[in-house]
């Protein structure tokens, strides 16, 4: 900030415009009777009076302290840079403390400025009946206890307020380095307020280390533009977890532009920033589930257009030609039910698929799942006989979950298992206890998965490189793993695969052992 009382050296026209035009309060008085001469139009707007009415005040009018008092200090210091505060009314007689700085110059005038220390409508003040009966205690030659009872409310309600907003407040030393905190200030920086030492290094162990060159960088760039002081950093709290604060400060400078004291207060901001943490986490949510749904759209309509596509083709052919031969009917019939057959599978993991999206509820009960998996196993193998189904073993597990699900799981598995794996292949299953989890494996001698492939096997509609499936219609709609990743987590579980392209897949399914709570 550029020192106000320079300008008094400035030519006359010069002086003029940059005295009416300074952001601070100004004015021109005389040395011997405090009348006040002039005053800019930052003092006018600042203290409710009219430009011709300050001709008719003098100092005192403004300024509660005693006239010898104000006299004495002026002749004690010709110039004086600031540092020192005074209690100044306004025209409405509401108060505010404000930093006076002066000069005496042209022939016994002096230069008054003043830098608001306490804003207007702070709660921190007296009230008009205190401030009037002070103004008259101090005219009755009582200044001093005066001014000191209005100190003392002041701080009091400083402190009060402070401490009603939870907000702390401290002040650092920079010719010391030494720092003071209030009680608030330390709790907040995770410590009692007695554990506190005083110096800078305290004040950087609390910090988190992540967070502690983007602070001190703060403070250096907010010296150096002499601009005020704002960060939010985190800091260790006594339980070990860290907490959100935000702090605001300024520095104080001597007439020569060096830093010589900084103030402020620190608050905590963790309700804040754990309210925009999860707002940004939900509209990141709400946008993945938008995209999901218009992919989903997308997929589906062109995933139903595909059987639709056939059976209207064929029927037309059908209808078209009629005398055409038996065996050719009988093939377009056959395809006609073989796509209405796959549309229906489409439909009904489609509306599956929909139901989870809504939040349809799994029921809990007790499932045997060695029994599920057996069973499962046993009736596959029937109705597959160019396949070897292997069990090798199979632990007694007792989950609590969904049975339907739980058996549409295994299901799903084995039969993406068959898909990808040529006549002769092996299928492999196990299931076995892993600590708190239950551990399903179902493995296959197929075609493996690229590892581009793998990562997105789980999206709705992707399938891995149709030339590795078996057969002209392995019966797939691309919803397969999609529901089992929907059971899985339904129950609180896990599931990936893990494969290599030529070398076969494994699915794999963890779930708890303990009683499952469905969202």
């Amino acid at each position: 900030m550029s020192d106000p009382t320079m300008i008094e050296n400035l030519p006359v026209f010069a002086f003029e415009a940059v005295f009416q035009h300074h952001p601070l309060g100004m004015w021109v008085v005389e040395l011997n009777s405090l009348e006040i001469v002039q005053a800019n139009q930052a003092a006018v707007k600042a203290y409710g009076y009219a430009p011709e009415e300050w001709t008719a005040l003098t100092l005192m009018d403004l300024c509660i302290i005693e006239e010898n008092q104000l006299r004495e200090a002026f002749s004690r210091h010709a110039s004086f840079a600031g540092g020192k505060e005074y209690v100044f009314v306004r025209k409405d007689q509401s108060a505010l403390i404000v930093d006076l700085s002066w000069q005496v110059f042209q022939e016994g005038k002096v230069l008054l400025t003043a830098r608001e220390v306490v804003r207007e409508g702070s709660q921190l003040l007296s009230p008009l009946e205190r401030m009037t009966e002070l103004s008259r205690m101090i005219r009755a030659e009582h200044g001093l206890e005066a001014i000191q009872t209005l100190t003392q409310e002041v701080q009091q309600r400083m402190g009060e307020a402070l401490q009603a907003a939870q907000v702390g407040i401290w002040e650092w030393d920079q010719i010391s380095g030494q720092v003071l905190w209030d009680e608030q200030t330390a709790f907040l920086m995770g410590m009692a307020l007695e554990e506190f030492d005083g110096r800078i290094e305290s004040f950087n162990l609390r910090v988190h280390p992540d967070d502690l060159e983007g602070v001190g960088q703060a403070i250096l760039q907010a010296r150096e533009q002499q601009n005020p002081f704002e960060k939010s950093f985190r800091v260790k709290a006594p339980e070990g977890q860290h907490r959100w604060v935000m702090s605001r400060g300024r520095f104080d400078y001597t007439p020569e532009g060096v830093a010589y004291r900084m103030t402020g207060v620190i608050l905590d901001i963790s309700a804040r920033i754990q309210a925009e943490t999860a707002l940004r986490e939900s509209e990141k949510r709400l946008r993945e589930l938008m995209d999901a749904q218009k992919r989903f759209i997308a997929d589906a309509a062109h995933e139903l257009r595909t059987p639709l596509t056939a059976i209207q083709g064929n029927l037309d052919i059908f209808l078209r030609y009629p005398n055409i031969p038996e065996d050719e009917k009988m093939d377009i019939l056959t395809e006609v039910q073989r796509e209405a057959s796959r549309l229906g599978r489409l439909v009904n993991d489609m509306l599956q698929l929909a139901r989870g999206d809504a939040g349809a509820a799994l029921r809990e009960e007790e499932v045997q799942l060695d029994q599920v998996m057996t069973e499962m196993w046993k009736d596959i193998s029937r109705v597959v006989p160019f396949h070897h189904l292997i069990l090798t073993e199979v632990e007694p597990v007792q989950v609590v979950g969904d049975h339907d699900r739980l058996k549409q799981l295994v299901l799903i598995l084995l039969e993406n298992a068959l898909k990808y794996t040529p006549e002769g292949g092996t299928v492999t299953g196990s299931l076995k206890r892993k600590g708190h989890h239950v551990e399903l494996r179902i493995a296959d001698t197929g075609y493996g998965i690229s590892e581009e492939d793998l990562p997105r096997v789980f999206e709705r509609f992707y399938r891995a490189d149709r030339s590795r499936q078996r057969g002209e219609d392995p019966g797939g709609t691309g919803l397969g793993l999609p529901i089992a990743k929907w059971i899985v987590e339904g129950h609180k579980g896990k599931i990936w695969l893990e494969s290599e392209l030529g070398a076969g897949t494994v699915a794999v399914v963890q779930l708890p052992l303990e009683e499952s709570r469905f969202s």
